[in-house]
């Protein structure tokens, strides 16, 4: 007996046979004919066969899909997103390709703008950190000249409180001077008070000393008339006549010493009158020198006040100066700082850049090098390409105004304007 499929023809018809086929034979043993036990499988068989075309067509179709997948991914990871798969897949697969372009496509926009936005902020954060070391040498360069502004001001207000101080003596000096000078003007007031009597006296004394005069001239007449009448007398006014001539010789001397008192007092009264003349000038003089003492003690008093004035003024501008060295010396930290921050922001732009640049995006017009600056990009401060080869070295911390503010001052004429 055989087990097996049978191709049979049935009928002319071709048929598909599954089961055993057995020989019948007779007593003598001859094969008399054959017995078949089993079922027609061909619509099963017909049914198998077109499912395998259909598998082997599925399966065919399966790798067509995945090769394009695998060439859209093999492209996808050199970076290339503008590459789209233009080949319909078959049946329900074609939904799977426009899902991916689809995809595709937004990853494209998306990284597009990224570079786009990166290459911007590459750009702007090379022109921060030009202008952050810019601002940071300018404001290293303004915290000294404000330390030398405010050492200067200090050294003006200590001489302007010096100079207060000395103004204020000397105040006190011309008032002690003043005063003196006025009480030198009543002295001398006094004096020609003194002078004025002492003439009046010797007015009084050559009246006395005319009076005296008068008396010997009449003493002396008398004398004169009694020694005329002892003469007369003869020898018994002769004792008379010469007590006469005694009184008339003392009158005579007493006429003389008169005389000689009132050359005496007529010399002493122009003295006097000279020295009250002078006295008077001397007076006038000091009263003059009052005046003007008086005049200087009030300029003195007012240059005085404003050396004070000065004085208090120069304090607040010295108080003021040392907070805004102080503000400057925060600033000084600050612009360190913002200065360290913006080389990071360029370092990080440039890693962006460097990170997006692997992509070709339908938005740039092609790869951008691994340099991370985009090609057809100048920096407007010439030094983004220095600043993207490596990253900025760190600022160490500094002294309030001897610190390093700036890490590399590139000359610019429009931060110089600005």
């Amino acid at each position: 007996a055989m087990v097996d499929r049978i191709d049979a023809t049935l009928q002319g018809t071709k048929r598909i046979l599954d089961g055993s086929i057995s020989s019948a034979r007779d007593n003598a043993g001859r094969v008399t004919g054959y017995v078949f036990l089993g079922s027609d499988i061909t619509a099963s068989e017909e049914s198998r066969m077109a499912a395998a075309v259909e598998r082997e067509q599925m399966v065919a179709t399966q790798n067509a899909v995945v090769e394009s997948l695998r060439n859209a991914m093999t492209q996808l990871a050199e970076g290339d997103l503008t590459f789209r798969i233009e080949t319909p897949f078959t049946g329900d697969y074609d939904v799977l390709r426009q899902d991916f372009n689809s995809a595709l496509m937004a990853i494209d926009e998306a990284v597009g703008r990224i570079i786009g936005s990166a290459t911007s902020i590459l750009d702007e954060a090379g022109n921060i950190s030009g202008a952050a070391d810019d601002l940071s040498h300018r404001t290293e360069q303004q915290a000294a000249t404000l330390e030398e502004t405010a050492a200067a001001i200090s050294q003006l207000t200590a001489s302007v409180a010096s100079a207060a101080d000395g103004a204020r003596q000397a105040d006190n000096v011309v008032m002690a001077a003043c005063t003196s000078a006025e009480a030198s003007g009543e002295v001398v007031q006094q004096a020609v008070d003194a002078m004025g009597q002492i003439a009046s006296s010797s007015d009084q004394i050559s009246r006395i000393i005319g009076v005296i005069d008068e008396i010997a001239f009449q003493t002396n007449l008398l004398a004169l008339n009694a020694g005329v009448e002892a003469a007369r007398a003869g020898d018994a006014g002769r004792g008379f006549a010469v007590v006469a001539s005694e009184v008339r010789a003392l009158a005579q001397r007493s006429s003389e010493a008169a005389r000689e008192i009132t050359d005496l007092i007529s010399t002493s009264s122009g003295h006097v009158t000279q020295g009250v003349s002078l006295v008077g000038r001397a007076g006038d003089a000091l009263n003059e020198i009052v005046a003007s003492v008086g005049g200087i003690a009030e300029n003195v008093a007012a240059i005085a006040a404003s050396a004070r004035e000065q004085s208090t003024g120069l304090d607040e501008i010295n108080s003021a100066m040392n907070q805004l060295d102080q503000v400057t010396q925060k600033n000084v930290a600050m612009f360190e700082e913002t200065t360290a921050a913006s080389h990071t922001m360029t370092a990080e732009a440039n890693s962006l850049v460097e990170v997006t640049g692997r992509f070709r995006s339908s938005k740039t017009s092609h790869k951008i090098e691994s340099s991370g600056a985009p090609v057809g990009f100048e920096s407007t401060r010439g030094r983004q390409a220095d600043m993207a080869a490596s990253p900025p070295p760190p600022v160490a911390p500094s002294s309030p105004m001897h610190g390093n503010l700036a890490l590399q001052h590139m000359p610019d004429d429009d931060w110089e304007e600005f």
